[in-house]
């Protein structure tokens, strides 16, 4: 078994017999469910390519899931993350976050330098009050979404110009 959907059900945690895919689950949805801290265990999962944990009450991830070096694609929406987790950061094989419609504040911009495959960061929807000017230089990103947020500049205007020209930007906005 590769793939495993146990979305919309009211689980509080992982199932404990779960664990008995941990060896070949790559895709698994936890989607729609009642998790409000997620199971270290999730860690064992090595071969997780992706992993959906939108619509839950998660706020953090376990540091332990950088171990998850497969991770393509991590979908964080409609959480209650006030910060993208340290551990996706170690996650150098991630192509796609969606992290739209939590409360996150901050974008670390270092971070997103040592993914060096992210082409989508999906960040719509939550309280960022500053887009750091280093993040033009994430030029792996090919859909950067930051529409939705607290920031007043980038302005609109800038934002609907797509990422290339938002990227283009931010560069343009590094203080040397």
């Amino acid at each position: 078994v590769t793939s495993v959907n146990l979305s919309k059900n009211q689980f509080t945690d992982l199932p404990s017999n779960l664990i008995l895919l941990e060896s070949t689950l790559k895709e698994f949805n936890f989607g729609f469910n009642k998790l409000t801290k997620l199971n270290p265990d999730i860690s064992l999962f090595l071969r997780l390519t992706t992993l959906d944990l939108r619509n839950n009450g998660l706020s953090d991830l376990p540091r332990d899931m950088e171990s998850l070096q497969d991770m393509r694609e991590i979908v964080l929406s409609c959480n209650r993350f006030t910060t993208l987790p340290s551990s996706l950061y170690e996650m150098k094989k991630l192509e796609i976050i969606f992290a739209d419609n939590n409360k996150i504040t901050t974008i670390d911009a270092a971070g997103f330098k040592n993914l060096p495959m992210l082409a989508t960061l999906d960040l719509q929807n939550n309280n960022i009050e500053q887009v750091p000017p280093e993040l033009g230089n994430c030029t792996q990103i090919k859909s950067l979404l930051l529409n939705g947020n607290a920031f007043r500049n980038p302005r609109p205007a800038i934002l609907t110009k797509g990422t290339l020209a938002l990227l283009e930007y931010l560069r343009s906005r590094i203080v040397s």
